[in-house]
């Protein structure tokens, strides 16, 4: 049942709604007649959409921006999720600039390999990546062999105890 109260405020399910639209139940149900639907939000000069479906990906869910013409995230019926792409080729999928730690917080990154659980590391509380190795004892830390290209004419590359191995 619906119900408008003395303020204005509509209430769906409820009978006495605390704000402008107030849903109250297991779960509120969009449905649109075309091919997508979803929530307009608008603010100032400011308008955002959340949509399920685009027209094209069925089982898409995508945060759209009026604004700025596109979708700033997108995850398809796959579960890939894409930051400024509707076509995320990846579990995460990110066009553009990403920044991690900005204003100094102590977050590390650790990317995992095939054999390696810590195959790049990267300490924030110290400044250090690690390669290999959670815990890197230097600026650049590895535990495996290390090719350094463009060494003077050619390249070096040194072994896991730190002699050079050979020169190109």
């Amino acid at each position: 049942r619906v119900r408008i109260a003395i303020g204005g405020n509509v209430g769906i399910g409820t009978a006495s709604p605390g704000y402008p639209l107030h849903v109250m139940g297991t779960y509120a149900t969009v449905q649109a007649a075309g091919t997508s639907s979803g929530w307009r939000m608008k603010s100032g000069n400011s308008e955002w959409t959340v949509q399920a479906d685009d027209g094209q990906s069925v089982g898409a869910l995508g945060i759209y921006s009026f604004t700025a013409g596109a979708y700033r995230v997108f995850i398809d019926s796959s579960g890939n999720v894409g930051i400024s792409t509707t076509a995320p080729g990846a579990l995460l999928d990110v066009r553009g600039t990403v920044i991690f730690n900005e204003g100094g917080g102590d977050f590390d990154v650790r990317m995992e390999g095939d054999t390696d659980a810590n195959l790049f590391f990267l300490d924030a509380s110290t400044d250090r990546i690690g390669f290999g190795t959670n815990a890197p004892s230097a600026q650049l830390h590895t535990t495996g062999t290390l090719r350094h290209a463009n060494f003077g004419a050619g390249a070096a590359t040194f072994d896991a105890s730190g002699n050079v191995s050979s020169v190109s």
